[in-house]
């Protein structure tokens, strides 16, 4: 997999300084996974909480509790000038190059992705050529659910994650917050969405990334017990419910509007909240192994709890073994749609992400199941949410006000914002997650080392004992009613004679024995 994404930037040293992309230009082996050279899905965190960027193979077979694929990003880097200091990425290698003074580098970055979600060179803001970037890396794309490292989800400066929060805190990047306290609310002035605090990002996820992890879950269809152990018969239908919370993440987007109105930009908030455009995209992808002693019969899903996704079943061939892959995916009309900003943002405030689910049919135990043995499933599920916002509305600013408002001094690369001025700038996120087993909803079979895999485990029962009576019959109905209760009592306290020449007395007779335990004798009529 390939994904090459474009990025453009004035390369001046105070751009290269606010960006943090200086890196280490030393040649880099493709088994060397760094900083400069991997994205943050990378990072496994060892003993001492110690961080190491591995191998995307290792991440892969590390993440049992989902279904990874290695892949690469090539970004290409682009500005005006001479590139400032010489370290910079800039400086050096092969696919530097420079025309009219107008100077790229293509760099690769190495990393893992969720299996059959859409890329960001296929998703719905493909087109946008502006890629994640964190300060202090080079390319960034937040994950989540695939790294223990709070660095996952830190799509901004460290130290600024805090402007995701209700709270002021000393805000370096606004002067009308120095001397705020850490229990100071943020100011209205900078609060144009009114954002409670409970529509934010809590103080405890704020200093821990890692705690916005997406969670799993699949039980029976219609039971509220995740844990117990189903049973089915050869022949029965298995019905499934499979829910993914991720109550987060509508109070993360939040804090990323909210984020923007303190000071990362410098025109005014009102300009910010009224005058901002936005884009977005998404897919979910649930998947389910299915193991031997369990077929699939034209297998479907519906969806609860979200409104405008399509939804796709397929069966995939995965390493010789099947899986149910269903696909969630924003409809046409609404992805890559160009809209108010603040538009979006009040209608991500109605969703409730805390109980996505679909109900899965069209699984069947076979005959291959064997009686008196646990079956389990595996389940996965990944995905993507990624918006572009515009640092640039094209539109000419109020008197008093920059043109381009990224922070930086226009007199320096003129050309440069030049350019720029004559489109629509969009600042483009993508972040991807795979989730964990809800430790709440754990299966009761599932491995104990394995505590966020997704799954449910059921009995294959044994088929009822009830044996046939074989044929019994005589050379008429009065020897053959002999030989049956020969054959069923050795013994009895009652009798039922009946005439053998009474087809309705023998019917009701059947009745009466019943009740009594007690065998039917036919007698001839004159005897």
């Amino acid at each position: 997999m390939n994904i090459i994404l474009k990025r453009s930037i004035g390369i001046t040293t105070a751009t290269l300084m606010v960006l943090g992309i200086f890196a280490n230009t030393a040649s880099v082996l493709a088994e060397e996974y760094t900083a400069q050279n991997s994205l943050t899905s990378l990072i496994q965190v060892g003993p001492g909480g110690t961080s190491t960027y591995v191998s995307p193979e290792k991440v892969v077979r590390d993440t049992y509790w989902a279904d990874l694929e290695e892949g690469t990003i090539e970004e290409r880097i682009e500005g005006l000038g001479v590139p400032s200091p010489a370290t910079s990425p800039l400086a050096t290698g092969s696919s530097f190059g420079s025309a009219s003074g107008y100077i790229y580098k293509d760099v690769k970055y190495y990393g893992v992705f969720p299996k059959y979600v859409l890329r960001t060179s296929e998703s719905g803001l493909k087109d946008l050529n502006v890629l994640n970037r964190g300060f202090g890396s080079d390319a960034y794309l937040p994950s989540t659910g695939i790294t223990d490292s709070p660095l996952g989800m830190q799509i901004i400066l460290k130290d600024g994650f805090y402007q995701f929060g209700y709270l002021a805190g000393p805000d370096y990047l606004n002067s009308e917050y120095i001397g705020k306290t850490s229990n100071d609310p943020v100011l209205d002035k900078f609060n144009p969405y009114g954002f409670r605090e409970a529509d934010l990002l809590s103080q405890d996820e704020i200093k821990d990334p890692t705690k916005l992890t997406v969670y799993g879950d699949i039980r029976e269809k219609g039971s509220t017990d995740s844990n117990k152990i189903g049973e089915y018969r050869v022949g029965d239908q298995i019905k499934l419910d499979f829910s993914m919370d991720a109550s987060w993440f509508k109070r993360y987007i939040m804090g990323y509007a909210l984020s923007l109105t303190r000071g990362r930009y410098s025109y005014t908030v009102d300009r910010v909240y009224k005058g901002t455009l936005g884009k977005f995209d998404s897919q979910l992808v649930y998947t389910i192994d299915i193991p031997e002693g369990v077929d699939l019969i034209n297998p479907s899903a519906s969806i609860s709890g979200l409104n405008d996704f399509n939804v796709n079943t397929d069966i995939k061939n995965d390493s010789g073994s099947k899986k149910l892959v269903i696909s969630l995916k924003l409809n046409y009309d609404k992805a890559n749609k160009e809209e108010l900003w603040k538009d979006i943002i009040e209608r991500i405030k109605k969703l409730d992400t805390s109980n996505i689910k679909i109900s899965i049919s069209g699984l069947y135990v076979n005959s291959k199941a064997q009686a008196d043995t646990n079956i389990r499933l595996r389940g996965t599920i990944g995905g993507y949410f990624e918006w572009a916002n515009t640092i640039l509305t094209g539109v000419p600013s109020p008197a008093g006000e920059p043109t381009f408002t990224g922070g930086y001094t226009s007199d320096t690369n003129t050309e440069y914002y030049r350019r720029l001025s004559q489109q629509k700038v969009f600042e483009r996120r993508y972040l991807y997650f795979v989730a964990k087993q809800s430790k709440f909803g754990r299966d009761n079979g599932a491995p104990v080392d394995k505590p966020n895999l997704i799954s449910y485990t059921f009995k294959v029962k044994k088929e009822p004992n009830n044996p046939t009576p074989g044929r019994i019959d005589g050379k008429d109905r009065i020897e053959t009613a002999i030989k049956i209760s020969k054959k069923n009592y050795d013994k009895a306290k009652t009798v039922i004679v009946v005439r053998h020449d009474l087809f309705p007395d023998s019917m009701t007779a059947s009745v009466l024995a019943k009740l009594k335990d007690a065998p039917i004798l036919l007698n001839p009529t004159a005897k």
